[in-house]
């Protein structure tokens, strides 16, 4: 598989946090390890948005870097 797939799976898991789907953005973070298990914006999403607690409106203040 095209190791370029993993970044559409971390944008979707974003997208799909941002909109309240919980679910789908864990399969696609779930996607993107399997394919590339040191894809530094998914850690970050899991690390810092999950498991924080962070709201779904919350992870825009994760991309001011």
């Amino acid at each position: 598989m095209d190791p370029r797939i993993a970044d559409l799976w971390s944008v979707l898991a974003v997208i799909a946090y941002r909109h309240g789907d919980g679910t789908l953005s864990q399969v696609a973070m779930d996607r993107v390890l399997r394919i590339n298990p040191d894809h530094q914006l998914t850690h970050l999403m899991m690390i810092a948005a999950m498991h924080a607690g962070l709201a779904p409106a919350d992870p825009d203040d994760l991309l001011v870097l």
